[in-house]
């Protein structure tokens, strides 16, 4: 059975990276923005750890016009005074184009695409409060986290389209606050966590074609 499910993959691999295409599947992409912590901000909910810190730089790989995934890394800082912290995450996701059901890429004449993307990854947590004693390293965590949002393309020419995203992070086995107070002493697991970010950013096409899957037609 298991000789016979790797063979079937292996062969549906074979088959997606065989076909001819006549549009780019690789894009890098970076964004900037900005980062709201909505869950477990502080221990007395005080404080406005909200900042323009987000950094986002990853690669996407279109399968097909529909279907693609993103390996990526970001970075958040949550500030208020003394408090705070620092996450770094790094994800993949799969993206779902959205405005090829809505036949939108016609519609804007090859200029607008609208991804769905969901997926998960880990995040490294640095509180920087000092006397922090608890995670696995002195006030560092590691946590497991899940995301998804929504991320439309415009189109520039034919290298270089405009991002925006949504993107929504839950963290699971959370220790510390935002604001980089401990949740919890080092014996438990943790809370749920929970932020947004909203981001404008560049996506390069790399392949030499004239067209990047986002937008052909």
């Amino acid at each position: 059975m298991n000789k016979f499910f790797l063979l079937l993959l292996f062969s549906f691999t074979l088959n997606v990276f065989s076909q001819n295409f006549d549009y780019d599947k690789v894009s890098i992409e970076s964004s900037l923005g900005y980062s709201i912590p909505m869950i477990n901000k502080s221990s007395d909910g005080s404080g406005q750890f909200a900042s323009l810190s987000h950094i986002n730089l990853g690669v996407r790989y279109m399968f097909n016009q529909k279907w693609g995934v993103k390996s990526d890394f970001s970075y958040d800082t949550f500030k208020d005074g003394d408090k705070g912290s620092n996450h770094y995450r790094l994800n993949l996701e799969a993206y779902y184009n959205v405005g090829y059901s809505f036949d939108l890429n016609n519609i804007s004449n090859q200029s607008i695409a609208l991804y769905s993307h969901l997926g998960g990854g880990f995040t490294y947590n640095n509180t920087h409060i000092k006397d922090v004693q608890i995670g696995y390293i002195p006030r560092w965590e590691r946590q497991i986290n899940v995301t998804f949002g929504l991320s439309p393309r415009f189109r520039i020419n034919d290298d270089i389209s405009l991002l925006a995203d949504w993107t929504n992070i839950i963290a699971i086995r959370q220790q510390f606050y935002y604001s980089g107070e401990p949740i919890l002493s080092k014996e438990t697991t943790g809370k749920i966590g929970f932020h947004m970010t909203f981001s404008l950013g560049i996506s390069f096409s790399i392949g030499g074609f004239v067209d990047h899957a986002d937008f052909y037609e």
